[in-house]
């Protein structure tokens, strides 16, 4: 009766176990857009490698190493002890399921066929096991959690080909239903950084005086834009604002041949996602295909303030504008800051904003040379500029009692770092820093890095806190041989940053929470009582 229960336990647990190891890592690869290229780059990360050498992953070996000894030696080992070792990687388990650091992917048809085909598999090799290796059967399980990974990576591959059949059918029928609109302008925009910036900036100026459709939050693929276009009613529609991203050359051509655009928009290049591009040379390659398969006679509004953007050759039959700080044909000039927000002046206009850092000067920019390219003057757009509000959490000022919380963990680009970090600097109050790691850099991630910290090094800072898992140790070290006090550090200690980040309140300060993973910080901050 004893060995039944222990039985009947220990196939409970390998149930819940491995349907938790498959939603996890189905997680993974929906977070990478089941893209080999990315989830590979991933898996080279020292993040990466944690999660696939996880607590759970050896836990299991623990169990399976175990289990293989005892057969060597011709030695049984008792079942409750595998019970007892899954019952720990349960518990584990659970109490990341109340702390709310379980990762789910979210609920598509897409994640649903892979969740039912890994299950499938799993269950495939155990009825394997128990009809021809009944011996091994225990063995089949304890291999079947740890390897999870690939599991849920075969049943990605084996989905391929009807995911790839779909996105044609999509797409196809995509291409079909925004042709029938011959007189809608497409505006395209796409650039290593600032890109879904200015394609809400564009809304939101454009949308009281046209019709206008425009991608919604990351959905900048083909297969994104496509569903887009699937998605929404073009009659009477006007104008089509298209967010176009990139990890390979060629996507952003695919995507054009879906949706040409009439103004192209390159709001800069740099490092961003060079490990899966392959080198800046060929980023540069793939984010110019907007201004060259954009339609004949397209204007293309271009980033001049960018050098990177300024080494392309723009084709003849193409209008160029260009928009920077200095020399183009759009200038933000006479930059000022107004309690921390951004001002500047147009062509003799002058703009006020909610918005903090000068970057946003440039965000703005292109949006100004669209709106005046469709017929609407300058002194009309200075209240839309007034009520533009920041995109995501991308640079949002928010306050909590006499602290300035800058929430800017939507994502961290090079670039973006930089000008979060010059933004910060604008501010007379005390200043913190708690900064994620900037990945998919490829070769080019530790030398960006350490210039990161000697930025850091050179502003007036009272403590940094780092917090990713990848480059927290690099810049940790840079910091310390540039004689920054080891006091004025925190590296990767989750409950030491929570109190830190705790005594701050009721005191005035301004703390920049800088990359992904410093979300989760800002969200404790934000929902903690305040001190009266």
């Amino acid at each position: 009766m004893q060995l039944n229960v222990i039985t009947y336990l220990a196939w409970i647990f390998f149930v819940v176990l491995v349907v938790k190891n498959i939603i996890f890592y189905l997680y993974l690869w929906q977070l990478k857009e089941y893209r080999w290229d990315r989830f590979w780059d991933y898996f080279k990360t020292r993040e990466g490698m944690g999660s696939f050498f996880s607590k759970s992953f050896l836990l299991e070996l623990t169990a399976l190493l175990i289990v293989l000894i005892g057969w060597f030696l011709n030695f049984v080992v008792p079942l409750s002890l595998v019970v007892l070792i899954w019952l720990i990687d349960l518990h584990f388990f659970i109490r990341s399921l109340k702390r709310g650091n379980f990762k789910r992917p979210r609920p598509t048809k897409k994640a649903l066929l892979i969740l039912l085909v890994s299950l499938s598999l799993a269950f495939l090799a155990m009825l394997l096991a128990y009809f021809f290796w009944t011996d091994w059967l225990f063995i089949t399980a304890l291999l079947i959690l740890i390897f999870s990974a690939d599991l849920v990576s075969l049943s990605v591959f084996l989905v391929y080909p009807i995911s790839i059949y779909f996105k044609k059918k999509v797409i196809a029928k995509a291409k079909l239903k925004i042709s029938k609109y011959p007189k809608l302008k497409i505006i395209g925009i796409t650039g290593s950084y600032g890109k879904t910036s200015v394609k809400e900036f564009v809304y939101e100026i454009l949308k009281d005086d046209f019709r206008v459709v425009k991608t919604k939050e990351n959905h900048n693929s083909e297969m994104g834009v496509a569903q887009t276009i699937l998605d929404n009613d073009f009659e009477g529609r006007e104008i089509f604002v298209v967010e176009m991203g990139a990890y390979r050359q060629g996507e952003i051509r695919k995507i054009c041949k879906i949706a040409p655009p009439d103004l192209a928009i390159l709001t800069g290049l740099d490092h961003q996602h060079s490990s899966l591009f392959g080198g800046l040379d060929k980023i540069i390659k793939a984010k110019s295909e907007i201004i060259f398969y954009s339609k004949p006679k397209a204007s293309v509004v271009l980033n001049y303030d960018n050098p990177h953007v300024r080494e392309i050759k723009i084709p003849d039959n193409k209008e160029k504008i260009t928009y920077g700080f200095g020399g183009e044909d759009w200038v933000a000039e006479k930059i000022k800051f107004e309690d921390s927000f951004l001002s500047f002046e147009v062509k003799g206009v002058e703009f006020s904003t909610q918005l903090i850092g000068w970057h946003n000067a440039l965000n703005i920019l292109p949006a100004l040379v669209v709106a005046d390219k469709l017929g609407l003057k300058l002194n009309g757009l200075i209240s839309k500029v007034k009520e533009l509000k920041p995109v995501n959490e991308a640079l949002a000022a928010s306050k909590k009692g006499d602290l300035i919380l800058i929430n800017d963990s939507y994502n961290a680009s090079q670039t973006g770092v930089r000008a979060a970090l010059e933004a910060l600097s604008q501010f007379s109050l005390p200043k913190i820093v708690v900064l994620d790691d900037i990945l998919e850099l490829g070769k080019m991630s530790k030398e960006v890095h350490q210039q990161l910290a000697k930025r850091l090094s050179s502003m007036k800072v009272e403590k940094i806190i780092l917090v990713g898992k990848n480059y927290s140790q690099l810049i940790y070290e840079q910091l310390i041989s540039l004689k920054i006090s080891k006091d004025k550090l925190i590296v990767l200690k989750p409950e030491i940053i929570k109190s830190y980040l705790k005594s701050l309140l009721g005191q005035p300060a301004v703390i920049l929470f800088e990359g992904r993973q410093t979300k989760k910080y800002f969200e404790f901050l934000n929902n903690l009582d305040e001190i009266n």
